[in-house]
């Protein structure tokens, strides 16, 4: 998908070595397959960043850095999840137990940015910006070509500084 734009069951089957039957069994269908890999994505990130944001008095840059380090430590899933989004990996005939599993991931994440600003004194939407847009923007000019930098990690940490804690 990072690469070529779209995902063909044909393609995964090449890719996986897997016979028709298999994938179909694994996954149900197309759709099943392409929201067993957003929710496996997603679940790979997001319990770091929330575990991030739970740290009391964690450095605002060190949480941003989250992102830019998943990327090196976890490239496949850091493609789905910086090149593409959900709703290209999700359709109305996605199974409803995985759409469930995203939708409460996502609901978790939510509550726990939104307590961790509370907590600070922060306002929501300048957390949204700070430690998941821009970091997420900053990646992106390096996926799916190229390795995320470690001084990535330096941009998206300053820039998260700058913008809360100017706040406070």
């Amino acid at each position: 998908m990072a690469k070529q734009g779209a995902v063909t069951t044909s393609a995964v089957q090449e890719a996986a070595k897997l016979s028709t039957g298999s994938l179909y069994h694994r996954f149900g269908s197309r759709e099943g397959l392409l929201a067993e890999t957003w929710a496996f994505a997603l679940l790979s990130f997001q319990p770091q960043f929330v575990e991030a944001l739970a740290v009391p008095d964690k450095p605002v840059g060190e949480i941003a850095a989250v992102t830019p380090r998943f990327c090196r430590e976890h490239r496949a899933q850091a493609l789905i999840l910086s090149c593409c989004n959900a709703r290209q990996f999700m359709s109305e005939d996605t199974p409803h137990a995985i759409r469930l599993k995203i939708e409460e991931a996502n609901q978790a994440t939510g509550i726990a940015l939104k307590e961790f600003a509370q907590r600070r004194g922060f306002d929501l939407d300048a957390c949204r910006l700070a430690l998941i847009a821009f970091p997420l923007a900053a990646v992106q000019q390096y996926l799916p070509d190229r390795e995320v930098p470690l001084d990535g990690d330096q941009h998206v940490a300053h820039a998260a500084h700058a913008m809360l804690e100017s706040e406070e």
